[in-house]
């Protein structure tokens, strides 16, 4: 599939969101969601220290849940839950078993993130993720291998073999009418 199939499909899932009303805020979002692209350099550091965290988990704590990003009024947005984990430092963490959940402000489940394993630093709330990673909001299935995601920016990308299953793109998307 070219690049701009792959933009479009993501503007037409994007668009599903926003009632018709809102059409134009909607593309607007959904163009500086398309542009969002964080540099890689920002996750260079987590990139570099996979291997040697990874090596560092010699005692691994079980069942770890850990708070990743909050809201403004305090509430958490962003929750892990790992089968395994080992803090490494003030602020990294690797764990195994990962399981990030997205909440909205209300305190209900807005996605979950499945991964394999995950390094994540707790200051600038990034994460890096190498083995299978599975994305789910609603409807919406996303599927690969390797992760990186950015709390703040509420920005996840998937690095390789990414598969997307959508029940909100019609079906005759190409074909005649």
């Amino acid at each position: 599939m070219n690049r701009q199939r792959i933009q479009f499909l993501f503007v037409c899932v994007f668009a599903c969101y926003v009632r018709a009303d809102n059409l134009v805020t909607a593309e607007a979002r959904a163009t500086q969601w398309l542009t969002n692209r964080l540099s890689v350099a920002s996750w260079q550091m987590l990139v570099d220290k996979w291997d040697v965290s990874k090596a560092a988990m010699t005692s691994p704590m079980e069942n770890l849940t850990l708070p990743v990003d909050h809201y403004a009024d305090g509430r958490r947005r962003i929750v892990l839950v790992a089968r395994r984990a080992q803090i490494l430092s003030e602020t990294l963490v690797y764990a195994e078993g990962v399981k990030l959940e997205m909440l909205t402000p209300d305190g209900k489940s807005d996605g979950i993130v499945l991964a394999d394993d995950c390094l994540l630093d707790q200051a600038t709330k990034r994460g890096y993720c190498r083995g299978s990673v599975q994305v789910s909001k609603g409807t919406d299935h996303i599927k690969g291998r390797g992760l990186m995601f950015a709390g703040e920016e509420q920005f996840i990308k998937i690095l390789a073999e990414c598969e997307i299953r959508t029940f909100r793109v019609p079906a005759r998307i190409g074909g005649a009418l």
